[in-house]
């Protein structure tokens, strides 16, 4: 007996703490320098929001390494893969629902802003170069020759 029909899925899951600071709550207050609302509390403080991007960064950081590692498990380039993905997804973000959503911030670099000067050994730049290259080239399998597949090829129809 030979089984020629046949369905096989991939279920990938990896738990994401999404930080939700107090300073993004708004409230209705009403800014007295001008016609703006500003967030609940105080007003923000520059040097948090830059620790807390930061922090975001690093984050980012260690899921996309952790994106990467799959890639090579799987016996691909996973450095390129994974740059080719982020190109891909910032020219022709998906379409897919809640799903395509997710993928979509989660392969939006800029997201978590660039990088200071006391991270410049976190190697971010590159990701946010891929996602520019793909929003204002695209071409992204040219750019990331050294990957073979297309996370579009990946994806259900």
């Amino acid at each position: 007996m030979t089984f020629t029909d046949y369905t096989c899925k991939l279920h990938v899951a990896n738990l994401i703490k999404i930080p939700y600071p107090q300073f993004m709550v708004r409230t209705r207050r009403y800014d007295t320098e001008g016609d703006k609302y500003f967030p609940a509390g105080r007003r923000t403080d520059p040097i948090k929001i830059q620790q807390l991007r930061r922090r975001a960064r690093e984050e980012r950081a260690k899921i996309y390494g952790y994106i990467q590692s799959i890639f090579e498990r799987l016996g691909m380039n996973g450095r390129q893969c994974l740059l080719r993905a982020i190109c891909e997804i910032a020219e022709a973000p998906l379409l897919h629902g809640v799903m395509g959503e997710v993928i979509n911030a989660l392969l939006t670099a800029s997201i978590a802003g660039r990088p200071d000067e006391a991270e410049e050994n976190m190697d971010y730049n590159n990701f946010i170069e891929a996602e520019i290259q793909g929003r204002l080239n695209g071409i992204c399998e040219l750019r990331y020759a050294n990957c073979t597949t297309s996370l579009f090829e990946w994806l259900p129809e």
